[in-house]
């Protein structure tokens, strides 16, 4: 069955095109229906809802926190915050974090 393209404003096409993606990887013999079924549930729990979803999860973060601390020299933020892919503002908070959970 030939794919149709995701429009990329439609979170939840994404969900359900990802849910069909996650069955089909690990063997379902019924993706379609699965997708279908998860998003059913997924609204039934959920519906009406405003959602949030970050872009990492926490232990993601706790692990880019680390390397951003462990790799910080006192002057190089602004490459820091390019290589992870974030603001220079947020690798500042970061670091400010850092000083504070120190012992």
């Amino acid at each position: 069955m030939k794919r149709l393209p995701i429009p990329a404003d439609d979170p939840l096409a994404i969900i359900e095109d990802e849910a069909r993606s996650v069955a089909v990887q690990y063997g379902a013999q019924w993706s379609n229906e699965a997708a279908t079924t998860f998003m059913r549930r997924l609204a039934e729990r959920l519906g009406g809802a405003q959602l949030y979803v970050p872009r990492l999860s926490i232990s993601a973060r706790r692990t880019r926190d680390e390397q951003i601390r462990a790799q910080f020299d006192g002057r190089n933020a602004r490459q820091l915050a390019r290589e992870f892919h974030t603001s220079e503002r947020t690798v500042r908070r970061v670091l400010a974090r850092g000083h504070l959970e120190a012992p």
